[in-house]
């Protein structure tokens, strides 16, 4: 298993990963909706939807490594955006009902994630300690719960989060989705 470990945190492979994840995601995108079966689709829709609707929550309210993000949905969980990841990508996969996909997405979220606390613990210190003791990776919690903490978006950083075309992403592959299903039923 180490082994994998190692694979995934591999500087050159990762270097490489990012040149090539524009084209594999387009490339996965249209196998889904190739192979999409309408029986799935409401669930699927319904799961993968909310992911993506947390995550464009996620880059309206982090601004990336310059302040420690305590507020939206970082008040319940230290991993929003890889759970809303994690939950786009799970619902895509069930389109075809076919999840073999997950487990190496599994491996990759737990490798990127401890990547990240690590970054995050060198960054903020002893703040990032204190909340990583209050709020768990990705098991929601209430513990630091405050009402006026909940709403928190700013377009200034779902813009530099790249929201827009990440929100144009999501609505095409949605809508060509969509028409497959509609097509095959």
């Amino acid at each position: 298993m180490s082994s994998i470990h190692d694979a995934f945190n591999n500087e050159g492979l990762r270097a490489a990963h990012l040149n090539v994840r524009l084209p594999l995601a387009c490339l996965l995108a249209g196998v889904l909706v190739h192979s999409l079966d309408p029986a799935w689709f409401p669930f699927a829709l319904a799961i993968s939807g909310t992911g993506t609707i947390l995550q464009l929550w996620c880059f309206g309210s982090i601004k990336t490594h310059k302040i420690l993000a305590t507020r939206g949905p970082y008040l319940f969980v230290r991993n929003p955006m890889y759970l809303a990841r994690f939950l786009v990508l799970f619902g895509a996969l069930l389109l075809p009902g076919n999840l073999w996909l997950a487990g190496i997405y599994h491996l990759y979220l737990v490798n990127r994630v401890g990547r990240e606390e690590a970054k995050l613990r060198r960054i903020f210190g002893a703040d990032y300690e204190a909340y990583c003791r209050e709020v768990r990776p990705f098991l929601p919690t209430l513990r630091r719960f405050e009402a006026q903490n909940l709403w928190c978006f700013r377009w200034e950083y779902f813009s530099r989060n790249h929201g827009p075309s990440h929100s144009i992403a999501m609505a095409s592959f949605y809508v060509a989705c969509t028409i497959a299903a509609l097509h095959a039923g």
